[in-house]
């Protein structure tokens, strides 16, 4: 489920829209926390770790740019 962490390997806080982007390593997936909603959004990688233009590989850091593309 998407409130279910495997382990956070990074945050990045997105001041101007007050959203917590989660780096979540087991899970192969960067999750999005809006203040305003009282859950998560995928929005980088599927929860199966790969290497097609959609997965992620157990990702460590993040860096999210004032557009919100996490990098």
């Amino acid at each position: 489920a998407l409130n279910q962490i495997g382990a956070c390997h990074g945050l990045f806080v997105h001041e101007s829209s007050k959203t917590l982007f989660i780096s979540d390593f087991y899970n192969d997936r960067v999750i999005r926390w809006r203040s305003d909603l009282n859950e998560g959004e995928i929005v980088a990688g599927t929860g199966v770790g790969g290497s097609s233009a959609r997965q992620l590989q157990m990702p460590r850091g993040l860096f999210v740019d004032p557009c919100q593309n996490v990098y």
